[in-house]
């Protein structure tokens, strides 16, 4: 998935502000990306609809969250291993 097609797939939940793709070092099931919308109303819509597996790329469903801060994911993740 490239960036225009992550644009065009979250459009339809509001303006699309801001989008990135970031690839995963392990492999293309690693990768994940950004989406910044310009109302909250629309970020809640997309996580909505992604928990209704209505967000789908070629196929494969995509996990649909906000975002966390790296300490928090980190956290987690220490957590996890213990």
């Amino acid at each position: 998935i490239g960036h225009e097609d992550l644009v065009n797939l979250f459009s339809r939940f509001g303006v699309v502000k801001f989008a990135k793709i970031c690839r995963g070092r392990l492999s293309a099931y690693s990768n994940f990306g950004f989406v910044i919308f310009s109302r909250q109303d629309s970020v809640e819509r997309a996580i909505e609809a992604g928990k209704m597996d209505k967000i789908y790329w070629k196929g494969q469903k995509l996990y649909v969250a906000h975002a966390f801060k790296k300490a928090v994911t980190s956290g987690l993740k220490d957590a996890l291993r213990n």
